[in-house]
Formats: structure tokens, C-alpha cells, sequence
């Protein structure tokens, strides 16, 4: 059972993300799963108690894992096979029109973002120090420039992280169930790879290992061409930057803005501007 949060999405939002996942279980290849929504008896997917809004998800097993607790090369290419074969499935899906959110650069940068959550978005002045806020003007713009020569657009899950895809073996063979569409819209499809590949970023042991990897399983279900490739650590680097809106906007409302996170954030964009694409995804940049 799931309580919706008052304020992010509305019923027939919520209705599209669920239809969604309906969709993606009868299209996905075995080893990859998403939770199956259930209808109510009149076939309704979300209800409500007068105020706030439910649905019901199935049971997707195993557990979250990471580079330094078992998750290997092997599983690190299914990862990105697993979220090359979301975007060729949904590619099949006919209500892209009701996705509830076009995640492009006004939607990740702007006061436009829905993370802000009414929060103003002045307030990012008074958290960064300058030389921070201009490094997340110069992401908003190379992100801007990348995603207006971008041709595949389509719909996204919008949060593919590590936290968000269980592993757990069946027959013998490893299953990825991914979890979480709550952030589903209409975007890049480039953008989607720089959470994953932020998070596996932070194990620098394993990460000249495990970013190819994660090209190459992409590669083997959806198209991925060498110049968007080379795009990927500014995508890594835009993620973080856009987080900074939805902590600003989230914790904002609890009293205060959590200015650690948001320096942190920036942080770990400054060291993505660094990676080379050359290097790590075998790709000029």
C-alpha cells in the first residue's frame, strides 16, 4: 500500500505512473521486473479517503546492493540493460502525452522545477557560495544545449539509482527488479543514465570497471550513440545539480534547507565535470 504525498502528483498522475507499470510487466524480459499495480473491484488503479490518495503495488523481492556489497561487473551491466530495455519498451507505450512531468532544463534548473515544492527558488543564493552557483548556471546551460540537439526523447523513470533496483536469484539466474517510478516523465533519454552512474561514481575502485559496463548492457537493449555517450558526465554532473532544487524544496519546507546536502551535491557535480568520457566509456569527448 502506498500514501501519496499531498501536493507531488495528482490521481490521474499517479494513474498514468501505475498504468505504466502495468504496461512495462507484460513487456520486459524475464530477468527484469517492476511492480505489478493492482485494481481495486471496480478497476480503479488509485483511491481516496477524501484527502489524501492510495494505490496498491505487488511484491517485488531481494534487496538494494553496491559495489562494496556484492555487486559485481555482471550486475552492473544488467543494470544498464535493464534500463535500456525500459525506454525500448515504453517506446511502444501509447499515453506518453499523460506522463506528469517533461524533465528537461526548465523543469531540472529553474523555478519551474517541481521539487521546489513552492519553495522560492531564490533561496539557492543564499546556500551556495558563488563560485558553486555559477558552476550550477553553467551545468543548467550545457545540460540546456545537450538536451536541445538530443533526438531521443521519450519517457523516463526519472530516479534509477542503486536504492531503487532489488537482486535476487531465480532458477539459478540473477533477477533486477527496479522499483520507484515515482519521478516517471518525458525527458532525454541520456539523462536517465547519470543517477545510476553517480552512484557508482562514489566506489572509485570499482568505476573504471563498472562504467563501461553499464554502456555496454544499456547498448544491448536501446541505441546509444558514441556522441551522447561523451555527454554522460555532464548528465551525471545535471543530476546532482538538479537534486540540489528537490533538498532545497523538500527540507525548506520542514523549516530549513539541509545546506550540507546541497554543498555536498555540488561537490560531487564538480568532480563528474572531471571524468572523461575518453577514458571511462571508451568514447571521445
Amino acid at each position: 500500500m502506498r500514501l501519496h504525498r499531498t501536493g507531488w502528483r495528482s490521481a490521474d498522475q499517479i494513474r498514468a505512473e501505475l498504468e505504466v507499470l502495468e504496461f512495462l510487466d507484460h513487456r520486459l524480459p524475464p530477468a527484469i521486473r517492476v511492480p505489478r499495480p493492482r485494481r481495486t473491484q471496480t478497476g480503479d488503479l488509485v483511491v481516496s479517503d477524501g484527502t489524501r490518495l492510495y494505490s496498491l503495488l505487488g511484491w517485488i523481492p531481494g534487496t538494494p546492493a553496491r559495489p562494496d556489497t556484492g555487486l559485481d561487473v555482471a550486475a552492473v551491466e544488467l543494470l544498464g540493460r535493464g534500463l535500456g530495455a525500459i525506454h525500448t519498451a515504453l517506446d511502444g507505450w501509447d499515453g506518453a502525452g499523460s506522463a506528469p512531468v517533461r524533465w528537461d532544463a526548465d523543469s531540472l534548473f529553474t523555478a519551474g522545477s517541481p521539487g521546489l515544492m513552492g519553495i522560492d527558488f531564490a533561496g539557492l543564493d543564499d546556500v551556495l557560495d558563488p563560485a558553486d552557483r555559477q558552476l550550477f548556471t553553467r551545468i543548467a546551460d550545457q545540460s540546456r544545449a545537450i538536451f536541445d540537439v538530443t533526438d531521443d526523447w521519450g519517457l523516463l523513470h526519472g530516479d534509477y539509482i542503486l536504492g531503487n533496483c532489488h537482486w535476487w536469484l531465480a532458477a539459478g539466474s540473477r533477477r533486477l527488479g527496479v522499483l520507484d517510478f515515482d519521478d516517471f516523465g518525458f525527458g532525454p533519454r541520456a539523462y536517465d543514465l547519470g543517477p545510476v552512474l553517480g552512484n557508482l561514481f562514489d566506489f572509485t575502485e570499482s568505476w573504471p570497471d563498472n562504467a563501461p559496463a553499464v554502456v555496454r548492457g544499456y547498448r544491448s537493449a536501446h541505441e546509444l550513440p558514441d556522441s551522447v555517450v561523451a555527454t554522460l558526465p555532464i548528465m551525471m554532473a545535471a543530476r546532482h545539480a538538479s537534486m540540489c532544487l528537490w533538498i532545497l524544496g523538500h527540507t525548506g519546507q520542514a523549516g530549513a534547507p539541509d545546506r550540507d546536502h546541497i554543498r555536498l551535491r555540488m561537490q560531487l557535480a564538480t568532480a563528474c565535470l572531471d571524468i572523461d568520457p575518453g577514458v571511462f566509456f571508451g568514447t571521445s569527448g
